[in-house]
């Protein structure tokens, strides 16, 4: 039941302050809308924007994170299994699926997928 503590405070808050109606509309019902509104289930499945260009922006902008995660991917599974570093794979993997879930892919969503890219390159 200690999970319920934040959530109560939060809403609370914007009930003692008359803002509940709007804390509700923008977290649920603006975010809904916006979701509903994507192109395809998956931005990269759409025709008009295509996996190319998503790469084509991801590499100008961290393409050696992208390219040197995937070497350290490879070799924490095949060589190390250290749970921290196992603890890291799921934070980059979670920090995407973070991405995915907005289905546009813009540039700016990808700066939460940035610090456990760079752990793992490092």
């Amino acid at each position: 039941m200690g999970f319920l503590l934040f959530p109560l405070a939060f809403t609370l808050y914007f009930w003692s302050r008359g803002a509940l109606p709007d804390f509700v509309r923008c977290v649920f019902v603006v975010n809904y809308t916006y979701l509903k509104a994507s192109p395809a289930p998956f931005f990269f499945f759409d025709p008009r924007y295509g996996l190319s260009l998503i790469w084509q922006l991801i590499r100008l902008e961290n393409g050696p994170l992208w390219l040197l995660s995937p070497a350290a991917l490879v070799f924490i599974l095949a060589k190390e299994r250290k749970p921290e570093l196992v603890l890291l794979i799921f934070w980059g993997f979670f920090s995407f699926v973070g991405v995915a879930a907005g289905t546009r892919f813009f540039g700016h969503y990808f700066i939460q997928v940035i610090p456990a890219l760079s752990l793992l390159s490092g």
